[in-house]
């Protein structure tokens, strides 16, 4: 597993506290999901001085700015929709409903895909957020704010040497679908359909 160290990271940050933490080509063992949740219960291991920072600009500048938008749809045009705290999201699909929150870490594994974030929010709720189907060249930076239109949510729960971790999670299919700092992302951002070749048998 590979952990971000772009935009504030480092900042008295330590790294994260799970020494059997591995690369691996599945993007889901139990090993990574351990790590996921590790990030997300420590906020990325952000300073409390900058968690702090990052959650007032979300309850008042970036607030503003995303309250009223047209947020991406999978089909269709944009659409406004309501502002939620992560801790309002029901499991499942939550339509007419945005969250809106703050990178505190990014894990990639070997695959490069999924890319998993950490996202905060205003009121200090983290959760990791998957994000599929996207280019090799995409990403966010730790500091980036990033608005989901209607987040698709999951609780999980790992068991990992007789221990459970649980952590919750949105899943987002296309980075289309994100707005990234106020902006839409570009149709470059998405990585591009590959065709499967399987020849007939005789």
């Amino acid at each position: 597993v590979g952990l971000g160290k772009d935009r504030g990271w480092g900042e008295g940050a330590e790294t994260v506290p799970h020494p059997h933490v591995c690369v691996h080509t599945d993007p889901h063992p139990p090993c990574v999901r351990v790590c996921v949740c590790v990030c997300v219960v420590g906020q990325g291991q952000l300073k409390q001085k900058r968690l702090t920072a990052l959650m007032s600009s979300l309850r008042g500048r970036e607030l503003l700015n995303h309250r009223d938008r047209l947020y991406p749809a999978p089909s269709g045009p944009h659409t406004s929709l309501a502002l939620r705290p992560l801790s309002s999201l029901n499991p499942g699909n939550n339509p007419g409903t945005a969250v809106l929150g703050k990178v505190v870490f990014s894990l990639t594994t070997e695959e490069k895909v999924p890319f998993t974030v950490g996202l905060l929010d205003g009121e200090g709720t983290c959760v990791a957020v998957t994000v599929y189907n996207m280019a090799e060249s995409w990403g966010v930076l730790i500091g980036d704010t990033v608005a989901i239109p209607r987040p698709l949510y999951t609780r999980h729960s790992v068991e990992h040497k007789d221990k459970t971790f649980a952590f919750g999670g949105i899943r987002v299919d296309s980075p289309l679908l994100l707005l990234v700092n106020g902006k839409n992302q570009s149709p470059s951002s998405q990585a591009a359909p590959i065709l499967a070749h399987r020849p007939c048998a005789e």
